[in-house]
């Protein structure tokens, strides 16, 4: 996505392109799932983090703390680019993070978080992660704060997703209807009428 949009800009004027985007950025659309973890504002402190020595970094209290850190710090990048680029074209309607992010309990999270883990109670903590986060209200990253805030006009991630599968419906008929004129076409050329 990076890498056509910066070619349609250099195409483009940027001044132009920002104000009025080309039509075809309106078909971008991305679903980004995340695997239920919420985020760890909080849970990591500098004053706990000084105590903890190397190993601390490592394994505390049953979670990575290092590895949390890299991967939510990695996600959260990406969220905000994409983020900022879908609002620069104006269909920020488009992308769709879903991801937990309210009432944080540890606990339930490293849980959740093993998601190699096959037992029947991980198998149903997953689930309800899953459900929890259809149910949750859409969600969008503020770039200038990077904090999530609730989008108040788009519902449920659930339904967010039932207008994601609508427009890729739309998309794959026009698709199927612009192939089956190919056809039509090149074989009404090919029978000489």
């Amino acid at each position: 996505m990076t890498m056509i949009t910066e070619e349609m800009i250099a195409e483009e004027k940027a001044r132009l392109f920002l104000a009025k985007p080309p039509e075809e950025c309106g078909r971008f659309l991305v679903l980004s799932i995340g695997t239920g973890l919420t985020s760890d504002e909080g849970l990591y402190t500098a004053e706990k983090c000084s105590r903890w020595g190397a190993l601390g970094w490592l394994r505390h209290r049953r979670m990575a703390p290092i590895i949390d850190i890299f991967m939510a710090g990695s996600s959260d990048m990406v969220d905000i680019h994409i983020g900022v680029k879908f609002q620069l074209l104006h269909i920020e309607r488009n992308y769709l993070r879903i991801q937990e992010y309210q009432d944080y309990d540890p606990l339930k999270a490293t849980a959740a978080a093993a998601l190699d883990d096959a037992t029947p109670e991980n198998m149903r903590n997953l689930v309800g992660v899953g459900e929890r986060m259809l149910e949750q209200q859409v969600t969008r990253v503020n770039v200038e704060t990077g904090r999530y805030e609730k989008v108040s006009d788009e519902g449920s991630n659930a339904d967010a997703l039932i207008r994601m599968a609508r427009q890729l419906s739309e998309e794959r008929t026009a698709r199927l209807q612009r192939r089956m004129g190919e056809v039509t076409a090149a074989s009404a050329c090919a029978t000489g009428f």
